[in-house]
């Protein structure tokens, strides 16, 4: 057999560099390392900058089912806070204002209640003047979805449906301007 015959008779190499050649186009990989990524594909749900946020069904304190899908083309911040949470109470004025100014603007703020009934909801609702649609996540299944794990914990989510802010904490009026700014509202 001559050298020729013994390099074409060896398909093993040939079809591994084939195998690895597919193996890295299918991960988005290309020659010469680098990652690809389709312009096309939808984006990921999750609960990171960047990720499209989960869609949540809950009912609110007066009794309307609300969806996060059905706010789609509008910038909404989601807020899980609780009656008894001290920085929760701090922010609420914050949130008020830019709802009250932004509204028109196509900002909405959706506060869900972590685990509280409307009894106990109203009053608190009441003696802060809030306006915004406010949540009842009775069971917490909403919270946990989220990763609110801390209270205050809100999210901002642009027109797309991607969240663009994810801040643990009471919100500042500087954090709040500027998301608002990136996301067209203000």
């Amino acid at each position: 057999m001559t050298a020729r015959e013994k390099r074409t008779s060896t398909p093993g190499i040939g079809l591994a560099l084939l195998a690895l050649c597919c193996v890295l186009s299918a991960i988005g990989c290309t020659p010469g390392g680098e990652t690809t990524s389709d312009p096309h594909a939808a984006p990921e749900i999750g609960t990171q900058k960047g990720q499209l946020a989960p869609d949540l069904h809950l009912e609110s304190l007066d009794g309307q089912e609300i969806r996060l899908s059905d706010y789609r083309g509008q910038v909404v911040l989601i807020n899980f806070w609780a009656t008894w949470c001290t920085y929760c109470r701090t922010e609420f004025p914050l949130l008020q204002e830019a709802y009250a100014r932004n509204q028109e603007r196509g900002f909405v703020v959706l506060a869900i209640n972590l685990q509280e009934n409307a009894p106990t909801v109203q009053p608190y609702i009441q003696e802060l003047e809030l306006t915004f649609p406010i949540l009842l996540d009775l069971q917490g299944e909403t919270a946990t979805r989220f990763r609110a794990n801390k209270l205050p914990t809100s999210y901002v989510i642009d027109r797309e449906g991607l969240i663009v802010l994810k801040k643990i904490g009471a919100l500042d009026r500087a954090t709040l301007d500027r998301v608002l700014a990136q996301t067209g509202v203000e």
